[in-house]
């Protein structure tokens, strides 16, 4: 009870659903009462090795809009600091925004060292009137988080410099930022890229160019 109680704040009784299974992921479910009776009932997910979270959901009205989006976004990611994801960025603006509903999503992935791991990906909802976590999604992240190759210093040495890849980006483009990243491919395993966001032609692309060959590889438009 203390780990919910420290998940959802006014927590009072909790109860086992059972045992299931997502993707090759065994997991407990449990049903969350709260000591406010207008609350509706959360649903959470632990996985039954580890006991880490793998989802939380629950629903409550939120009556106005008093946070910024930065102050949401600070409270999802100190949201991941308390259950244990501290290494982890926020990848883009809000994946939903229901102002009406007065609720953000925020996607986040696995950080380290500079390089964003794209694959490992959290999402968390935010009520934007107090901050509080309304729910949590991390599959993606309990599917693909590994400890990527590393050199003995602790990072991953690419075979192409940031400025060399940067040579390739088409000149007629801005460059707004660069990240080095790994990506999931159409094989089920990742590639190693630089990313840079650039603006041009009235849009927002995001040119992958291969960290190990130095080769354009992918062109998207932004979210």
């Amino acid at each position: 009870k203390k780990l919910f109680e420290s998940l959802l704040a006014y927590a009072r009784e909790v109860r086992f659903l059972g045992e299931n299974e997502r993707s090759g992921i065994q997991l407990y479910s449990y049903e969350v009462g709260f000591r406010e009776a207008e609350r509706e009932k959360a649903f959470v997910e632990l996985t039954r090795q580890g006991g880490m979270l793998c989802t939380m959901t629950f629903h409550r009205d939120v009556p106005e809009v008093k946070l910024s989006d930065a102050q949401c976004a600070q409270s999802a990611q100190a949201f991941l600091r308390a259950i244990g994801l501290s290494d982890m960025a926020k990848t883009e603006s809000p994946v939903q925004t229901d102002l009406n509903g007065g609720t953000a999503v925020y996607s986040f992935c696995y950080c380290k060292n500079q390089i964003y791991c794209y694959a490992d990906r959290v999402l968390v909802k935010v009520a934007c009137d107090t901050g509080e976590i309304l729910g949590y999604e991390g599959y993606a992240y309990l599917l693909n988080h590994c400890d990527r190759a590393e050199s003995a210093e602790g990072s991953t040495v690419p075979t192409v410099s940031a400025d060399a890849a940067r040579a390739e980006v088409n000149p007629h483009l801005e460059i707004q930022t660069v990240r080095e990243c790994y990506l999931g491919n159409v094989y089920g395993s990742e590639d190693h890229f630089y990313e840079f966001r650039c603006t041009g032609l009235g849009h927002e692309f995001c040119i992958y160019i291969d960290a190990e060959t130095g080769e354009e590889e992918r062109i998207e438009i932004a979210a």
